[in-house]
């Protein structure tokens, strides 16, 4: 009985290493989907990113953010805003807002599908104020949804258009009946004027609207 027992955990405790092993392959995975995003239109990305690739890597909360990373933050900024001069709005091509927020700002990113590819085509960012700093999760990215179409109404009235956030309950909103406060209800309806389509996209793959709602307004 003893020996059955020593074989039973022996088998659980190998089946829990290989479920370890499958989960740090997903996010290897993950890591290289991201960076190939982004290199498209960011040559040289993975070295111009490095300090602040370092500054992540730990699952700690708190970022120190060093001047090296203030660099490589500028410096990035500024070869997305030049990327952008390279692509010129098409009205005919599929277009997309994707949206972030975080406790001190919120942050979009307009792009079309250019050969089957997508592209930047302009960035949006601003500070929050103090009270809207302490809104819920759902309220911070529900605003950033609202206020990026405004920043772009310009160019998205009378176009379909998707949205991606990466926050699920979104994607449900307009269709829910919960009760909704009197700004919610507004700002639903803003959007609905525009387009319905509001898409999920996993926090790591949404990496420009997140870097700009977490530095963008600096």
């Amino acid at each position: 009985m003893k020996k059955k027992k020593k074989k039973k955990k022996k088998k659980k405790k190998k089946k829990k290493k290989k479920k370890k092993k499958k989960k740090k392959k997903k996010k290897k995975k993950k890591k290289k989907k991201i960076d190939g995003s982004l290199i498209l239109f960011l040559p040289g990305n993975a070295k111009r990113l490095a300090p602040l690739t370092e500054a992540t890597k730990s699952r700690s909360k708190v970022i120190i953010w060093t001047d090296d990373c203030q660099t490589a933050f500028e410096a990035a900024k500024s070869s997305l805003a030049s990327a952008t001069l390279l692509n010129h709005p098409d009205p005919k091509s599929e277009t997309r807002l994707s949206t972030d927020a975080s406790d001190s700002a919120i942050g979009a990113e307009l792009s079309q599908k250019f050969h089957g590819m997508w592209r930047p085509i302009a960035f949006f960012s601003r500070k929050l104020t103090s009270t809207q700093s302490r809104y819920s999760t759902f309220d911070r990215e529900l605003l950033a949804i609202y206020s990026a179409i405004q920043h772009f109404r310009f160019f998205l009235e009378g176009k379909p258009f998707s949205v991606l956030t990466d926050h699920k309950p979104l994607t449900y909103a307009l269709s829910s009946k919960t009760a909704r406060s009197p700004r919610q209800e507004r700002q639903l309806s803003y959007i609905a004027e525009f387009t319905t389509d509001i898409r999920y996209i996993s926090g790591p793959d949404n990496v420009v609207p997140d870097v700009l709602s977490r530095r963008g307004h600096q």
